[in-house]
């Protein structure tokens, strides 16, 4: 298995593992979506010490900046 973010298999695990975690359902409202920018990144590492992946929001809060 590819372990990069463009890899849809990668993303669908990812997503599953943080619904099982939530109990099964995250519900996102329209004004988060919206607030999601090309400029926002998220970084994907593995931490040997707790055999865990780490992912994390780097974001740019541009409130001028829209994702289309």
């Amino acid at each position: 298995m590819d372990p990069s973010l463009d890899n849809k298999e990668t993303l669908f695990l990812l997503l599953s593992a943080l619904l099982k975690r939530s109990g099964g359902s995250v519900t996102i409202d329209e004004e988060e979506l919206i607030a999601v920018t090309k400029n926002d990144i998220i970084t994907m590492k593995f931490n040997k010490a707790t055999s865990s992946v780490v992912l994390e929001l780097i974001a740019n809060f541009d409130s001028n900046e829209e994702l289309n």
